[in-house]
């Protein structure tokens, strides 16, 4: 299972993207992304890879 909420940072304006996947174990893994742009967090969205 994996989900990819990207978001503005309202201090910064960034786009950031919380990503978070449970492996079959059941564990949880969240990684934070830093975007400049909504095309950057969308395309990693799809993706899963940073630019």
């Amino acid at each position: 299972m994996s989900t990819f909420k990207p978001y503005i940072d309202p201090a910064t304006g960034e786009w950031v993207g919380e990503h978070e996947t449970r492996d079959a174990e059941g564990e949880v893994h969240r990684r934070t992304e830093w975007f400049e742009s909504e095309q950057q967090a969308a395309d990693f969205a799809r993706t899963g890879a940073s630019a």
